[in-house]
């Protein structure tokens, strides 16, 4: 489990105060099933969460062009050929999180082999 960290102070400016953007990174595993009968070649399902955080004053605009580019990282990822393939991915606005922060939020559903 990662380092929790005091948004207010470690997403400003030092010198000015003022917010900068920033995301959290969440990974999460589904179940497994055999691909092929008698195989020990083994798919499972994954799920990634990138949340992107943007003072609220910049609002969605902003949020959705940070969450292209992630958008645009993950496909140039899931070019290359490996035991991931992409499954979909998605962008969606969640809005303002009440405390300063607009939000939005990236999933990316992706297949992952395991060969036993």
């Amino acid at each position: 489990m990662g380092e929790k960290l005091d948004i207010d102070t470690v997403c400003k400016d030092p010198v000015t105060g003022a917010a900068k953007p920033y995301i959290r990174l969440s990974r999460k595993a589904a179940g497994g099933q055999p691909l092929e009968m008698g195989v020990v070649n083994v798919g499972s399902t994954g799920l990634a969460l990138v949340d992107v955080f943007v003072p609220e004053a910049d609002g969605a605009p902003q949020a959705a062009l940070y969450g292209d580019e992630v958008l645009a990282d993950f496909a140039t990822f899931f070019r290359e050929p490996g035991l991931l393939a992409l499954r979909s991915m998605v962008y969606t606005d969640v809005g303002p999180d009440g405390r300063g922060w607009y939000q939005g939020s990236v999933t990316v559903t992706f297949l992952r082999q395991t060969i036993y």
